[in-house]
């Protein structure tokens, strides 16, 4: 990607970082995001990567980086498949063509590549328990600054993830989770009273009388007042596993919608509880064939790359062979078929898919039983250990 091309563009020129967000109106940002999908389209083309991750959150990222400073706040990606606009627009744009690169920028958070970078990352569902820890040390050392995980729905359900939601009620501490779901996982079935809630939550009115009302009157009355909001929470919410935890619950939001989302990020700013907000997306937004097959063009090959088979390739014609011959081979993947080219397999044998599947402890000791008379592969557990 040649920098001089871009001088084209109305906001995303070289130099641009997320302080020139705050410059922005709100109907340029519309063009912003449309600037910062061509730059990751034209370079992920050229030089691989994930592609549909990182377009899907373009407008969630724009509102986050306007609510929050990452340089002193600490954002933390889960996985990193959907970092490109924040490498974009925070101190590296001039660098994003060099992206997977030899000396280039990485496809992945790292501290040593940026001071806004707070994490490294590379595998699933990490995020929670290590902002759970930047919380954890913020509150010690008294210092002033939001903590953010960033996460999405698949990685969500990994059983990592799960202890770190269960262990946010005993942290005692405020911790702001924004749920990236492209899948649609949980219901939206609340609407707009989802806003309202947060608002009721957040208001600083409403928090000022709240705490007027502990000051100065008895507990039983502070207490009851409490008791009347979460009962209209519960009858105009539907159940939901986050409040059963003790994180409190926003949305489902459009995840492109800017104003919308600045405006819930804004509302958790001002909370004193940990929170959840959930924002719908669609993987590959703004580039139709992305949108259209997410699996294919979740990650691009470079494109100079030889088309020469892959290990994958190799590995799954041998597994193929096996299992016509063998009825008693099973195979477990972690929803990644496709990319591990195992979609013969499925047609020709039994398979067992396991949809997003990361959580390697659990499956660790599911293939044990089932592998107790036979062999197997765990080349996927070392790859965790040595990332995590």
């Amino acid at each position: 990607m040649n920098l001089e091309g871009l001088n084209n563009n109305k906001f995303l020129k070289p130099g641009f970082t997320h302080k020139d967000l705050l410059n922005l109106s709100e109907k340029d940002l519309p063009v912003l995001a449309e600037e910062v999908r061509a730059v990751i389209i034209d370079t992920v083309k050229k030089n691989g990567g994930h592609l549909g991750s990182s377009l899907g959150v373009v407008e969630l990222t724009i509102a986050m980086l306007r609510k929050f400073d990452p340089f002193n706040d600490r954002i933390i990606f889960d996985v990193g498949h959907q970092s490109y606009p924040y490498k974009i627009l925070t101190d590296r744009f001039d660098q994003f063509h060099t992206l997977r690169l030899k000396d280039g920028i990485s496809g992945f958070p790292r501290r040593n590549e940026s001071p806004c970078d707070h994490f490294n990352t590379g595998h699933s569902s990490t995020s929670i328990s290590a902002a759970l820890g930047y919380a954890k040390a913020r509150d010690l050392l008294h210092e002033n600054r939001h903590v953010i995980a960033f996460i999405g729905d698949a990685s969500l359900i990994n059983g990592l993830a799960l202890e770190a939601l269960n262990y946010v009620h005993e942290t005692k501490t405020k911790l702001i989770i924004i749920l990236n779901d492209n899948r649609h996982s949980i219901s939206n079935r609340v609407g707009g009273f989802s806003t309202i809630l947060a608002r009721l939550s957040a208001n600083s009115t409403y928090k000022r009388i709240k705490n007027a009302i502990r000051k100065y009157t008895p507990v039983r009355f502070s207490k009851a007042l409490e008791k009347v909001r979460d009962l209209i929470k519960k009858i105009i919410k539907p159940h939901n596993i986050f409040d059963d935890l003790d994180i409190n619950y926003w949305g489902p939001f459009d995840g492109h919608d800017i104003k919308n989302a600045e405006k819930m990020l804004e509302l958790a700013k001002n909370f004193d509880r940990p929170v959840l907000l959930h924002f719908n997306t669609v993987k590959g937004k703004g580039f139709k064939p992305a949108e259209e097959d997410p699996t294919k063009y979740h990650q691009l090959s470079p494109a100079n790359e030889k088309k020469a088979r892959t290990w994958s390739e190799a590995a799954s014609e041998i597994a193929e062979e096996f299992a016509i011959n063998d009825p008693r081979i099973i195979c477990f993947t972690a929803a990644m078929s496709t990319g591990v080219k195992l979609e013969k397999f499925s047609r020709q044998s039994v398979m067992w898919e396991l949809q997003k599947v990361i959580c390697l402890q659990w499956l660790r000791d599911l293939l044990r039983e089932v592998c107790a008379h036979g062999c197997l592969f765990i080349q996927l557990f070392c790859s965790a250990l040595w990332i995590n």
